[in-house]
C-alpha cells in the first residue's frame, strides 16, 4: 500500500497536468479567436477605405451612372408603351 503522502503527490501531479492541458487549450482557442477578430477588423477597414474612396473620388462616377440609368429607364418605358398600344375597335 502507498503512503498517504505519495497519493497526495500523485494527485497534485495529475491535477497540474490536467490544468496545464486545460490552459493550453484555452490559450489556443483565445489565439484563434483573436486571429479571426483581426481578419474581420482588416476586412472592415478595407470596406471603410473603399467607401471613403468612393465618397471622395466617386462622385464623378455617379454622374455617368445617372446618365446610364436615365437612358435605360427611358428605353424601358418606351418599350412598355409600345407593347400597350390600344387595340383597334371594330365599328
Amino acid at each position: 500500500m502507498l503512503p498517504s503522502g505519495d497519493i497526495l503527490n500523485y494527485a497534485i501531479a495529475g491535477s497540474v497536468v490536467v490544468f496545464t492541458i486545460f490552459l493550453c487549450v484555452l490559450l489556443y482557442n483565445l489565439i484563434r479567436m483573436l486571429r479571426q477578430m483581426n481578419k474581420a477588423i482588416d476586412e472592415v477597414k478595407r470596406k471603410v477605405e473603399s467607401v471613403h474612396e468612393f465618397i471622395s473620388g466617386g462622385f464623378s462616377k455617379l454622374g455617368v451612372l445617372a446618365e446610364v440609368a436615365k437612358y435605360a429607364l427611358a428605353h424601358f418605358v418606351e418599350s412598355k408603351t409600345k407593347d400597350r398600344q390600344p387595340a383597334k375597335s371594330k365599328k
